[in-house]
């Protein structure tokens, strides 16, 4: 038996004799000290209580601040940008012309197909008229 059937076993033996059940969402912020929930152990021996420990946050972490901007600054950053027109960008400029190519070059594959027309297919002259053969 190798390490990793090992460390299976005592992974299904955890998770089968303990159970966690949290006080509180787990999001920012948390203070150091405080009980997050608690883990409850049930003994091998028959007839043993169970045994509750607190989970208590080792570590302070605080909220960072949103990343995306609330609708109030973003109205406020557009009135104070002197700029009427939006930001040009290279981005901004394949948004704008790549449905404008993509609709020419199909309706063209359109047009093309529509309005192909087949070769002329030419009669064998099977009777000669030049003037040395009547």
């Amino acid at each position: 038996m190798g390490f990793a059937d090992q460390a299976t076993n005592w992974q299904r033996l955890f998770n089968s004799r303990t159970s966690v059940s949290l006080d509180r969402i787990l999001e920012a912020p948390v203070s150091a000290g405080e009980v997050i929930g608690t883990l409850t152990y049930m003994p091998e021996e028959d007839g043993a209580a169970p045994v509750e420990y607190d989970l208590i946050a080792a570590r302070s972490i605080e909220r960072r601040p949103a990343a995306v901007p609330t609708l109030e600054e973003i109205i406020q950053y557009t009135d104070n940008d002197p700029n009427p027109f939006p930001r040009f960008s290279l981005e901004f400029a394949f948004l704008v012309a790549a449905p404008i190519l993509s609709v020419i070059i199909v309706s063209q594959v359109i047009y093309k197909l529509i309005t192909r027309r087949k070769k002329p297919k030419f009669k064998k002259n099977t009777s000669y008229k030049t003037r040395y053969y009547r």
